[in-house]
This record gives structure tokens, sequence and C-alpha cells, in this order.
């Protein structure tokens, strides 16, 4: 029996690295998309995010099937609960990298507005979902503390760029200024993920020591 329950805990890592993967191709894609203004590359993302769905309402199920049926230990029932908490970011994660390519879909950015600072964050925030779901492979608390502290990196391009385009408004709007407000919620949507990849990675150090990383 406990055989079992093991093979049946690798398996449910084995889907929640899988789900991670997908989350990494649609942040990228979703980043890429809207840096190069590629229509095509933004309707893949609005694919991709159906079976990020579909991957997580499968992994929900082993969870809950996986306390029901095994009554769990201790240190089992944390992954699982860990995990069941981790799917949730993954695919808001997910949701938020829609929201992106939804926005480029339109049709209504200019590129005059794609700075390097959107560059430098959406780089930042492609690296930090990459790593929470390495953190996640290794069950690594020092890869984890990494990815929480890296969320600084991304809340200060936000902050630069929400500057940068609140100046943008306050000087005049023309007819090549309609998307501003566009650029600013691609902004927001950036750093919720980066919020996301930091609280994968806080979900990976409860998993391993059942406490929950300190804010910095």
């Amino acid at each position: 029996m406990r055989d079992t329950f093991q093979g049946e805990l690798r398996e449910l890592d084995n889907q929640t690295c899988l789900m991670g993967g997908m989350c990494e191709d649609i942040i990228d894609r979703a980043v890429r998309c809207f840096l190069t203004n590629d229509q095509k590359l933004a309707q893949k993302v609005v694919k991709l995010q159906d079976t990020i769905s579909q991957k997580e309402r499968e992994i929900e199920i082993m969870c809950i099937q996986l306390i029901m049926k095994q009554q769990p230990v201790a240190s089992d029932l944390r992954i699982i609960s860990a995990t069941l908490k981790m799917v949730t970011d993954l695919h808001r994660i997910g949701d938020q990298s829609l929201d992106i390519a939804e926005i480029v879909l339109t049709g209504q950015l200019t590129q005059a507005i794609r700075t390097q600072d959107f560059r430098k964050m959406g780089e930042a925030v492609v690296y930090m979902v990459k790593s929470s779901v390495e953190a996640f492979q290794a069950r690594s608390l020092e890869h984890a503390k990494e990815v929480i502290a890296y969320d600084d990196v991304v809340d200060e391009y936000f902050e630069k760029i929400k500057f940068n385009l609140l100046e943008r408004i306050r000087g005049r709007i023309d007819d090549s200024d309609r998307d501003v407000l566009d650029m600013l919620m691609i902004a927001k949507y950036l750093e919720r993920i980066g919020d996301h990849a930091a609280n994968v990675g806080n979900w990976v150090a409860f998993s391993v020591n059942g406490e929950l990383l300190p804010d910095n």
C-alpha cells in the first residue's frame, strides 16, 4: 500500500512539473508576442492556456484522491497541500499570460512604447517562472529563496515603467497614445506573474520544511 502511494505521489510530482513547464512556455511566448507584436504567437498563447487549465483540474483531482484514499502522513499531506496551492498560482501565471496575448491580438499597440525596460522586465519574469519550477523539481529551499528575492527586481521595473507611462499620460493624449493604458496593464500583468512565481517558491519552501518564508 505504501509503495503504491509513493508511486502516485511521484506521478503527482511529474504532472506538476509538466504543468510548470507549460507555464514556462506560455510566459515566454506571451512576452515574445508582446515585444514583437506577433499575433500568430499570441494565438498560440490562447490555445496553450486551455491546456494549462485542463492540467490544473487533473492535478487537483489527483490531490483530492490521494488525500481521501491514502490518508497520508503529515509530511506527505504537506506536499499534497503545497501542490494544490502551487497549481493555483501556476494557473494564474497562465491566465495573465493570456491577458497579455489578448491585448496583443487587439492590434492597437504601437512599437514606440515597447521600451528597453519592458524587455528587461519580461526577461526577469520569464527567469522567475523558470526558476520557480526548477526549485520545485529540486525541492531546493535555497533556490526558492532566490526566486522570492528576485521579485524585487520585477517590482522595480514595474514602478519605473508605471512612472514613465503616467508621465506620458500627463503630457498629451493623441491617436499615438491610445495604447498607453494597455501598456500599463501589460506591465501590471507581468508584475503579478512575478508575484505568482514568488508564491510558487514559497510553496516549495512549505513542502520542504512546513514553513512559509518571511516577506522581504
